[in-house]
């Protein structure tokens, strides 16, 4: 019985070792201490029922506590998080903004409510320079259409250098390009050109460009053998073209190293109306050298 008694003593006890005499003389100084409190709950009567709810409640208690630990140390991160995603987007040069009180929290709505602000304001004047620039661009689109299409002075010049191969130049609003309308009816990119096609398309643009810039002032052409991949016939037409030019007041200067210029504009030399210069060959080793 000793035995068992020992036992249930350790079980609600604390114990120190297997003496019995140990623990017993640990107990006695235990109820000794206790001694001054024998009168300050004199009324109250143990129960144990009692005592298992207040237990029950105090683990409950715990339980909460810690739950609330847990929610507070989230909450910090979701704050550090908020305070590190508000001055990524804010960008402050000169100050901080913390997001650890409420306080702070207010202040950091204010400057993210300003800075929303600020930046629909820019997305509207941006807006606003978007559309002023597409008017700009549809104006200039109209602007440019005129210098094409069938009886612009593009397609006539065009007309006239390809002898009727092609009949006309047009732009394409609608993907800022050209189009080359062939004999047949059928429309060309210019890229589809030969390169004899494509040098005449670009010589025709020049010399139309030239006459709207200039207006109703006369002006001057320097040419670089625009006609280089022509035949004799056709360069000679094309020659002819230029003298019409000239002869409305145009000045044109053409360098060239082939010999059949020189003998398609034997009769205007022979007459005057076209000057020959003859530049002589350039010694690069010698110009090198100086």
């Amino acid at each position: 019985q000793l035995k068992d008694a020992f036992a249930v003593l350790k079980s609600l006890f604390q114990a120190k070792g297997d003496s019995v005499s140990a623990c017993i003389q640990l107990w006695q100084q235990e109820i000794e201490q206790l001694e001054v409190h024998r009168g300050a709950a004199g009324d109250i009567q143990y129960d144990e029922k009692l005592l298992g709810q207040k237990r029950a409640e105090q683990k409950t208690l715990h339980e909460d506590i810690e739950t609330q630990q847990r929610q507070m140390r989230e909450f910090r991160e979701q704050l550090s998080d908020l305070e590190r995603r508000s001055n990524e987007t804010i960008l402050p040069e000169d100050n901080f903004y913390p997001c650890q009180t409420l306080t702070d929290l207010q202040a950091t709505q204010k400057h993210l409510q300003d800075f929303i602000a600020d930046v629909e304001q820019r997305q509207g004047f941006i807006r606003l320079a978007l559309e002023i620039f597409d008017d700009i661009e549809h104006s200039e689109q109209q602007k440019v259409g005129v210098l094409f299409g069938a009886d612009s002075g593009i397609s006539r010049f065009y007309r006239q250098i390809t002898e009727g191969t092609y009949e006309g130049v047009y732009f394409d609003a609608a993907s800022a390009g050209l189009q080359v309308k062939r004999r047949d009816g059928k429309l060309l990119s210019p890229r589809l050109l030969s390169s004899g096609a494509y040098d005449q398309l670009y010589f025709a643009i020049r010399l139309t460009l030239g006459e709207k810039l200039l207006r109703n002032e006369k002006g001057f052409f320097i040419l670089d053998d625009p006609f280089l991949k022509s035949d004799s016939e056709r360069l000679k037409r094309q020659l002819e073209m230029l003298l019409d030019i000239s002869r409305r007041g145009w000045q044109i200067i053409y360098f060239s190293a082939k010999d059949e210029v020189r003998d398609a504009l034997k009769p205007y030399l022979e007459s005057k109306e076209v000057t020959l210069l003859d530049v002589g060959g350039v010694d690069f080793k010698t110009a090198g050298n100086e």
